[in-house]
């Protein structure tokens, strides 16, 4: 979790003062969640989310994507999946992943015109 928490406050331009402040802890207490000495406590981990616009199952690794694909704004979700979400998941992919995901989908395609 460490590195992730580095790898978003760097992304994010931040130094570790500044999260600290924004998360109103010491920067000590930063360093430590970066150097996974320390975990940060629920709290803190709901603000880091918020502030990164990430999930907390990206925080915790329990996952390798930032943001779930299932959005409630309706306004930018469309049956339940936001775009965004869907290519970061694609992006994720490995090229052969990607290729086994388009010859589904394309197989898919001949067996509904075949009905």
């Amino acid at each position: 979790m460490g590195r992730r928490i580095a790898r978003l406050r760097k992304e994010s331009g931040l130094l570790q003062k500044n999260l600290a402040a924004i998360l109103g802890v010491s920067i000590g207490t930063v360093s430590n969640y970066e150097h996974d000495t320390h975990q940060p406590d629920l709290g803190v981990l709901v603000m880091m989310a918020d502030y990164f616009s990430v999930s907390m199952d990206f925080l915790l690794g329990r996952t390798p994507f930032r943001t779930s694909v299932h959005c409630a704004d309706p306004k930018i979700a469309e049956n339940g999946i936001c775009l965004s979400a869907f290519l970061e998941h694609w992006q994720a992919l490995s090229e052969e992943d990607q290729a086994y995901q388009i010859a589904a989908i394309k197989q898919k395609e001949i067996v509904l015109r075949g009905k």
